[in-house]
């Protein structure tokens, strides 16, 4: 579990006392034992609550931001949490307060969790949360005393910072379930027809309370799923009350002998513990796979998962090609809709000549992705080299990239700032930066725009060629999706178009425009290492360059709804409602937003292309910190139809849903162009519907590149695998 220091940017906060030369307490230290007096009479310490996770609350009664705490965290925390053995614990700190001040302030706000005294200054002395002493100030205990979360002031609602990451202490202390087996070192030592299986579960309910639940345990054979203990297909599980502090492990509940009978492959054996007060599962389901009967592969790095020869020779002898390639042939071609289409990417018809070449070949694109996914341009070439075609095969490769920080003028050296005071506020460092990303998206426009044949493109909509720059965008991707939709229409105009997109320059000109940001955040990042962006006196500053109009929010919390073509957020807990990160015309090729900090929300709602998705363009996302919730329709979250979707999430531990009804082809996924989403740090979760999650279609490239984290992939399409749906 990630612990951490929540901190808030406060203002006009009282100071108790005179600045000290003093040691504050951290996240991940020890939490000093003190000692105070209980409003009701007695001493208690911090140690009288040694099985509790406690909530530490320092407050005066006569402060505005303490007044307007305590109800919150009473009905907020304490209501909610008392029966999970968690207390909030209220000291007055201020010597100037009395009980009788401390009881009047208790019944004026509706105050049951425990109040005290510090009268002797000794709990002040060791929680202290700054220098200027500034009230209130909260922390975070956990039940092994480690200081789990500081929160310092407060702001209505801030309290969800604390019941946070009480959330995620109670998720682990929530009771476990796993599965060994006897033979599973490796994971790939085969069980053989007379071999034995020996079936072990561990139990543990490391915390607080005790619960009744329901342990199901089901063995995968085949397409089926055999339920524990009397191996019937219908689900049934065993109840066990766990008390708290239950441990159990390695319990064998079964020996099964093997037989010659048992289907050849992979099996999976599952555990889920079920709760019976709410029928929640308390965890994801536990797994472990036992191969039965299978060759023996070879570990190591994933170019070697290659079937050993004698396997596949065994193989292609018993199915009618012994001595040849096992795949499709250019007279059958079985693999493509329209046979003799021009749209036959060479790498997917060369793989499929031989399927056994397929391993590698992902293998070695897997690997270069990983191994320069600190490197989205690089990424972004790989992938468009990868898509030359019949009639197309000038490879971006050779193509001279456009643009460059040397080629044009610098363009933020302009005067259409409306707002140049709150714009001379900002550090130099953030004016460049600012000024980098506009010129790279500024060099990069043209080329993007060329790479469009827009006199086919209004000729197929019906319209002059003057109007184009107008014509609402659903009506070019209603153009360009409808084959995917009307499968009977293999002459559709959609086909036709991608005649019309040359993809080398529209590759060449990705390539250059995230050069140009990736070197202007490689460059902020240096500099924030070292310095931090002060508080903001503005909201936003506007500005236009062209035909693009850039947004700058300050650092506070923002919600965004209308669609610019740049935006540069400075910091804050933001939300972007609509239509964000999308070409907006032809002659305004490229959306982006770089979001530098914060825990932020991407809400881009159920229609179609509405967030981070190329449509005749680049829409593009770079979030540098924080844990972001990532939502869209069809057609998002670095989606391409003729362009470039390109998502980078720099850390925390994010999720990405297009779960909504008809939310297909998302989370980097393209039919014409490159889908690219790039997540390098944090534990993060991905759910989709069909045609998703790393989805290349006809003359697209859709790749997911998560460098790190314990991630979760749930893609719901026309076929589910029940066991896992809950």
């Amino acid at each position: 579990m990630k612990t951490r220091t929540i901190a808030s940017i406060l203002l006009g906060l009282i100071a108790l006392t005179p600045a000290l030369s003093v040691a504050f307490p951290e996240v991940g230290g020890i939490a000093t034992d003190c000692t105070v007096e209980a409003l009701e009479g007695g001493a208690i310490s911090l140690s009288d609550y040694s099985d509790q996770i406690i909530v530490l609350f320092c407050l005066a009664v006569s402060d505005s931001r303490c007044i307007k705490a305590a109800p919150a965290y009473e009905a907020n925390v304490h209501q909610v949490y008392k029966d999970w053995g968690v207390t909030v614990l209220g000291v007055d700190v201020d010597q100037g307060d009395t009980s009788a001040d401390l009881s009047a302030f208790r019944d004026e706000h509706g105050i049951n969790f425990p109040l005290a005294m510090d009268s002797s200054g000794n709990c002040w002395s060791s929680y202290r949360g700054d220098e200027d002493g500034h009230l209130p100030v909260f922390y975070l205990i956990g039940r092994d005393r480690v200081i789990k979360a500081i929160e310092l002031g407060y702001r209505t609602g801030r309290e969800k910072e604390i019941t946070s990451v009480i959330d995620e202490l109670l998720f682990e202390e929530r009771p476990t379930i796993n599965l060994g087996l006897n033979r599973q070192p490796d994971g790939m030592t085969p069980y053989l027809p007379g071999d034995t299986m020996e079936v072990y579960a561990s139990l543990e309910n490391p915390g607080y309370n005790e619960y009744q639940v329901t342990a199901f345990i089901a063995a995968g054979l085949g397409d089926d799923l055999f339920f524990w203990p009397s191996y019937s297909t219908i689900p049934q599980g065993t109840s066990l009350t766990l008390p708290p502090g239950f441990s159990i492990s390695d319990y064998q509940i079964d020996s099964i002998p093997l037989a010659e009978w048992v289907p050849k492959g992979i099996h999976n054996w599952y555990a889920v513990l079920v709760d019976d007060a709410t029928g929640e599962w308390l965890r994801d389901v536990e797994m472990v796979s036992w191969p039965f009967g299978v060759h023996e592969r070879p570990s190591g790095e994933r170019i070697d998962l290659i079937p050993p020869d004698d396997l596949w020779d065994y193989v292609c002898s018993n199915i009618g090609h012994e001595g040849e390639p096992f795949g499709y042939t250019e007279e059958t071609m079985e693999m493509c809709n329209y046979y003799g289409h021009e749209f036959r990417l060479h790498q997917v018809w060369d793989l499929w000549r031989n399927v056994n070449d397929i391993t590698a070949f992902t293998g070695e694109v897997s690997d270069f992705l990983l191994a320069n996914s600190d490197d989205p341009a690089a990424c972004a070439t790989y992938c468009f080299d990868l898509l030359a075609f019949e009639g197309q095969e000038e490879s971006r490769a050779g193509k001279k990239p456009i643009g460059g920080k040397d080629s044009l003028p610098v363009v933020y050296e302009f005067k259409t700032i409306a707002d140049e005071t709150n714009w001379d506020t900002l550090p130099a460092e953030i004016q460049d930066f600012v000024g980098l990303i506009v010129e790279a998206s500024t060099n990069a426009a043209p080329s993007v725009e060329s790479a469009f044949d827009k006199p086919f493109l209004a000729s197929s909509l019906g319209i002059s060629e003057a109007s184009l720059d107008n014509v609402d965008r659903a009506d070019l991707y209603n153009l360009v999706s409808e084959p995917w939709w009307n499968y009977s229409n293999a002459n559709a105009p959609g086909f036709d178009a991608m005649y019309h997109t040359d993809l080398p320059a529209l590759g060449s000109a990705t390539s250059a425009f995230l050069t140009g940001v990736a070197s202007a955040i490689d460059s902020l990042r240096e500099y924030l290492e070292t310095n931090t962006i002060a508080p903001t006196s503005f909201d936003t500053i506007e500005f236009s360059v062209g035909d693009s109009e850039v947004l700058i929010c300050g650092t506070g919390n923002q919600q965004v709804f209308d669609n610019y073509s740049l935006i540069i957020d400075l910091g804050g807990d933001d939300s972007y409602i609509g239509s964000h990160a999308i070409p907006r015309s032809f002659s305004d090729p490229i959306g982006a937003i770089i979001d530098i900090s914060g825990n932020d929300r991407y809400s881009g709602g159920s229609g179609a292309f509405n967030l981070c998705c190329g449509l005749f363009g680049i829409g593009a996302i770079f979030d540098l910190s924080g844990s972001d919730e990532y939502s869209g329709g069809q057609s998002s979250i670095a989606a391409a139809w003729h362009g470039a979707g390109i998502l980078v999430d720099y850390e925390g531990g994010d999720t990405y849903d297009t779960n909504s009804q008809f939310a297909y082809w998302s989370q980097g996924a393209a039919r014409c162009g490159l889908g690219l989403l790039m997540d390098l740090e944090g534990n993060d979760s991905y759910d989709c519907l069909q045609y998703s999650q790393a989805f290349g279609g006809t003359l697209g490239i859709g790749a997911i590149v998560d460098v790190s984290g314990d991630d979760d992939y749930h893609a719901e399409g026309v076929y589910s695998d029940p066991f896992y749906t809950n």
